[in-house]
């Protein structure tokens, strides 16, 4: 995303018509923000945390994705972003120092691609879970019956000879 900046020239820079010259105006440098990962591929979850290299003196950092929208304004060097649909997702850091004038910006994008996991994949791993806990409950309970019935006194039939 573009960095947007203004500058007062007063007096200095203007033209005979008024008009200020290009050639005398030059943005404020920023420092280069680079993200520890830049690519994050098949995300199956919706969620990503992005680190990226601090800039000394900035008071907050604002995470934005291609269409400028923030997903994190805060003063970490880090951010989680979540709930995330499948797609691309596209996403430029900015340092800003107290004053909220630009210290630092990302120079190339981290991009994260989301697919979630597929419904029938999601179905299949839900039935086999049910399975080992139905599994599990009807063991605990057998064993349960069954311990009961060891400490019932046993009754003495007629094929057991009496001493």
């Amino acid at each position: 995303m573009p960095s947007v900046w203004a500058q007062d020239v007063g007096d200095q820079g203007i033209g005979a018509q008024g008009v200020a010259d290009p050639s005398s105006e030059s943005p404020p440098p920023v420092a280069s923000i680079s993200f520890v990962q830049s690519k994050f591929e098949n995300v199956r979850e919706g969620y990503q945390a992005l680190q990226w290299n601090e800039i000394d003196g900035a008071a907050r950092y604002e995470v934005i994705n291609a269409e400028g929208v923030s997903y994190y304004d805060g003063a970490q060097a880090e951010a989680f972003i979540s709930g995330l649909p499948d797609g691309r997702h596209v996403f430029d850091v900015q340092a800003f120092s107290d004053d909220d004038v630009l210290m630092g910006a990302s120079q190339s994008p981290a991009v994260i691609d989301v697919e979630h996991w597929s419904m029938t994949q999601a179905w299949v791993s839900f039935g086999v879970g049910l399975a080992v806990f139905i599994s599990l409950i009807g063991t605990i309970a057998w064993g349960s019956l069954r311990s009961l019935r060891v400490g019932e006194p046993r009754s003495v039939s007629q094929s057991e000879p009496n001493s």
